[in-house]
């Protein structure tokens, strides 16, 4: 028993009142509706912080259930259900810029394909040490060494992501020739 205990057991048996120990501790911010729900359509829902990348119940621009996995896949290429996209691309065929926006959009697609490959080979060289080790399943530690012919593959991509850019920028210009600026919506 601790001294506490002890004190108050022997205040209990001669008769005395038992002194009353209040705690106080802090309860965190009292939560309103508004900070984790939002009101939308006649019903509240919660928000998270995976609000902006978690594919809605709802499709933006229709407001019908987006349940199915093409409805997904749509959201995620276009910002709206499957129908919604099929709609925007007739409107598109009948306006006669269906060519130039599918164009458009395989060009910026090639090029953050690009740009994410130049970024992992930048930091494939500045963080290959030359030797690396790997646990194996029975737990023994294997070290492999560098043998100095990765520079050779690391060059030959490099002479292909070159390869790649130009052949990019050509596409590019043959774009900007035929429609006008890339950037331009």
């Amino acid at each position: 028993m601790d001294e506490k205990n002890v004190k108050a057991l022997k205040t209990i048996l001669s008769g005395q009142e038992l002194e009353k120990n209040v705690s106080v501790g802090y309860t965190g911010k009292k939560k309103e509706f508004g900070d984790d729900y939002e009101q939308k359509n006649g019903y509240k829902v919660k928000k998270t912080r995976f609000d902006d990348i978690r594919v809605p119940m709802f499709c933006p621009k229709c407001e019908k259930v987006m349940k199915a996995r093409r409805d997904t896949d749509a959201f995620y290429s276009n910002g709206t259900c499957l129908n919604c996209m099929i709609d925007y691309h007739d409107e598109l065929r009948k306006e006669g810029k269906l060519d130039q926006f599918m164009f458009k959009k395989r060009l910026l697609n090639a090029q953050s394909w690009l740009g994410e490959q130049k970024q992992q080979l930048n930091e494939f060289q500045n963080n290959y040490t030359g030797e690396q080790e790997y646990i194996l399943s029975d737990g023994r530690i294997e070290k492999w060494k560098y043998d100095g012919t990765l520079s050779d593959e690391i060059n030959s991509y490099k002479e292909y992501l070159e390869k790649f850019e130009n052949q990019l920028n050509t596409s590019i210009q043959s774009y900007e020739e035929k429609y006008g600026k890339l950037t331009d919506e």
